[in-house]
């Protein structure tokens, strides 16, 4: 009587439980701060994350005298990320990454934009479904023109996943 009952229990939960080891393989992201940028979270293997993402940014002011200076960036980024370690909820990960970009403003002002980085970060899973994350790392920028070149040891915008799978 009792393996009647327990049975059915085993395997409706079994699939739940495979569910559970696949959980947090996919998700959607958000950095917010400074360029806000959209992307997506993909756990490749359990050591490897796989991080595309795009931003745009849009700026405009006016001068005192009357005038206006607009300008505006996108830029497509990747990042492949490597787990060193994790506690209870919380996991650290090294990384490398890039993107390329175009900016464009008033009076004749564009060029192309490209970046590459390193970074070193850490993600607390707050509940099943949604962590934060939070990056500190190198980055080179080479811009065309009146952008220059840039590099820069930076603190990387607070993001949030949320997790579909």
């Amino acid at each position: 009587m009792r393996l009647a009952l327990v049975a059915p229990v085993i395997v409706l939960a079994t699939p739940l439980l495979a569910q559970q080891r696949e959980f947090g393989t996919l998700g959607l992201n958000l950095r917010v701060g400074g360029s806000p940028a959209v992307g997506v979270t993909w756990r490749a293997s359990p050591a490897v994350v796989v991080r595309p993402a795009v931003s745009f940014a849009w700026n405009k002011t006016e001068t005192p005298l009357g005038g206006t200076n607009e300008t505006t960036q996108y830029t497509v980024n990747l990042d492949v990320l490597c787990r060193t370690a994790s506690w209870n909820r919380l996991i650290s990960y090294l990384g490398a990454g890039g993107g390329v970009g175009n900016i464009s403003g008033s009076g004749g002002l564009a060029g192309k934009i490209w970046a590459a980085r390193a970074l070193a970060g850490a993600q607390l899973n707050v509940v099943d479904r949604v962590a934060v994350f939070g990056e500190l790392g190198f980055e080179y920028v080479h811009g065309e023109g009146f952008q220059g070149k840039r590099a820069a040891l930076q603190t990387f915008p607070i993001g949030i996943v949320v997790f579909f799978k």
